[in-house]
């Protein structure tokens, strides 16, 4: 579960993470791969649907995405049209927000985020 958030570093259970993470819907924790998003977007504060593709787990029923303190991160919308294609529910909010609807739903779907902590 998530505690709290501040510009650049996120806490996840007992660890503080510096870097963009995945939260998986096992509940382990890896890092946000940007080289996707930088190849094909040149920017990685798009996140599309080849991304999603690469990192979704089969059983995921929501993703929560925080799009960063100040809401940079965005879903383009082949990444959207992905997402309703499989029947996922998604989310994308200011980190901040993100973290809590992550902590007040992940009981109930099985569920990931994707989160960017700075911008």
């Amino acid at each position: 579960m998530f505690g709290w958030t501040t510009f650049g570093k996120v806490k996840f259970g007992d660890e503080v993470y510096s870097e963009d993470i995945i939260v998986h819907t096992d509940l382990s924790v890896s890092p946000r791969d940007k080289s996707i998003a930088k190849s094909k977007y040149g920017d990685s504060h798009i996140v599309g649907r080849e991304e999603l593709e690469k990192i979704l787990d089969d059983d995921t029923e929501a993703i929560v995405i925080g799009s960063g303190q100040f809401g940079v991160l965005k879903l383009n919308e082949e990444a959207v049209n992905f997402l309703r294609s499989k029947n996922i529910d998604f989310y994308v909010m200011e980190t901040p927000e993100a973290i809590k609807k992550y902590n007040h739903i992940f009981k109930e779907k099985k569920t990931m985020a994707l989160i960017h902590v700075t911008c």
